[in-house]
């Protein structure tokens, strides 16, 4: 088995942030691992990404030429990465619209639910990753005590709020 994930969005975020959370859950679960990033300079409002191999062998050959698994926040971020996809795209319908070239397509009001829950936007990756990890090969325990461990429990709160509130669009 091996599943390569791909998030994307745009600086401020919390793409990178993301990966690597998702990356710490792979690796305590027992998986192989290879966590990279992409991002600009000019970091805030550009598209950034981080990507994440997760397998339950020895990864031999480190490269993403195909996603199976896109988590968008960001229209840019998504127009990056869409031509890639051969699995599944989980989109904050908010602020990715255009789902072109995506035959399996989840929404989650990401932002929405960070808002409700923290006060502000900051854990609307967290909210992602909550919709996403519907689709990942982790316990949710372990994402669940990687969030504590690494953000506090109010992350494990948007997490799973994030589960709960993943529709699927029409595409």
């Amino acid at each position: 088995m091996r599943l390569d994930v791909r998030i994307a969005g745009v600086g401020g975020q919390g793409a990178l942030r993301l990966g690597m959370i998702l990356a710490e859950a792979a690796m305590r679960d027992g998986f192989e691992v290879l966590y990279t990033q992409k991002y600009t300079s000019v970091v805030r409002l550009q598209a950034s990404s981080s990507a994440v191999i997760i397998s339950d062998s020895r990864i031999k050959f480190p490269v993403h030429e195909k996603i199976d698994l896109l988590i968008a926040m960001h229209q840019k971020g998504y127009d990056e990465w869409y031509h890639l996809l051969r699995g599944v795209a989980v989109v904050e319908p908010e602020l990715v619209k255009d789902l072109r070239g995506v035959r399996k397509a989840y929404g989650v009001p990401a932002r929405e639910i960070s808002v409700e829950v923290m006060g502000s936007a900051i854990a609307t990756n967290t909210a992602m990753l909550g919709a996403a990890s519907h689709f990942l090969p982790l316990k949710v325990s372990t994402i669940e005590e990687t969030l504590r461990d690494t953000l506090g429990e109010k992350n494990v709160l948007v997490f799973r709020r994030g589960r709960e509130k993943i529709f699927k669009i029409q595409v």
